[in-house]
């Protein structure tokens, strides 16, 4: 059974309003009419700030255990008509689909960027793959196709905008490996792709066997697993194959997915001619480095859905 979680947003002091209440002190006390604009200031904020909604849902996608997956649905989508463009986020190898919300700040992120207008309203989707790796296979069953059938129902379900153009998927670490992979397989379901701190290694490393032999084989299956790569794929494409867009980032840090791993895959798209971008930021294979990336993967995918768009926007401005 389903259920729904509804988000909202508390009114707390910080410490940053605390001194400057402390500034307002005089000799006579306390100046009470600044105090008054600053906690009416601090009101305004929050009444004002857009606070989207939180759901888990399964869906039955054929296998032996139903698809669970967390939705977050823009403020005002129970109040309008419009569709929207949809954004689906993957989670890490020992993940879920409730950690992008948990871990990552994707419901707030997404709230913080459409309140401010520097994204449009648009919904996310999360769904949990277990440590499947996001392909098809005998040790954790039909996960590709779950995720193909989960698109569907999506569309079906909610008020998308159920085009290439309005659709983009994003992951980290394990779902890195499972955007890249999906975007490259599936070019024709997606404008674009985001890669955070991806796991595409060129070959399976020591320390990360155990993660993949479930899914490609014990011992591993080296062949299959380099059928699977998205470098691979790449290989597929034509001359006529839509070309996603790509953004790929990665602490500096990292020593569980190195930046050579995504040096390496922009490097590929970039000959497939698919456009891209790499940023290299401070940090580890950690979930606030995750976080920290997402803002502008949200607002990349944001201008990917406006190429699409016939509607003109102003070009909203990545933070370093």
């Amino acid at each position: 059974m389903s259920y729904i979680t509804v988000r909202s947003t508390q009114t707390s002091v910080t410490r940053e309003s605390k001194a400057r209440i402390v500034q307002e002190r005089g000799a006579g006390g306390i100046k009470v009419r600044s105090v008054l604009v600053v906690l009416a200031f601090m009101l305004f904020t929050v009444a004002s700030a857009q606070t989207g909604t939180v759901l888990e849902r399964q869906l039955s996608a054929g296998g032996p255990e139903p698809l669970h997956y967390t939705v977050y649905l823009p403020d005002g989508y129970d109040r309008d008509e419009r569709s929207y463009p949809v954004v689906y986020l993957l989670h890490t190898y020992l993940g879920s689909d409730t950690d992008w919300v948990r871990y990552g700040g994707a419901a707030d992120i997404a709230d913080s960027l459409i309140t401010a207008d520097t994204i449009p309203p648009l919904i996310l989707v999360m769904p949990d793959a277990k440590n499947s790796w996001y392909i098809n296979s005998p040790g954790y069953g039909q996960y590709e196709t779950a995720l193909l059938s989960l698109m569907n129902h999506v569309d079906s379900t909610y008020r998308t905008i159920p085009e290439r153009g309005s659709r983009a998927v994003g992951g980290a670490s394990m779902g890195g490996y499972g955007a890249a992979r999906l975007a490259i397989k599936y070019p024709e379901r997606f404008a674009a792709a985001a890669v955070m701190s991806g796991a595409v290694f060129a070959e399976v490393p020591e320390y990360a066997l155990g993660a993949h032999q479930k899914v490609f084989g014990t011992p591993l299956d080296r062949a299959r697993y380099q059928r699977e790569r998205p470098e691979t794929l790449l290989r597929r494409w034509g001359v006529r194959t839509p070309r996603p867009a790509f953004y790929l980032s990665v602490g500096d840090n990292d020593t569980i997915t190195p930046y050579g791993l995504s040096v390496r895959l922009q490097r590929a798209l970039q000959d497939a001619g698919a456009e891209s971008q790499l940023r290299v930021t401070d940090g580890a294979h950690v979930w606030p480095v995750f976080e920290s990336a997402l803002e502008n993967v949200l607002i990349f995918f944001a201008v990917e859905f406006e190429r699409y768009s016939a509607a003109p926007v102003r070009p909203p401005v990545m933070t370093p």
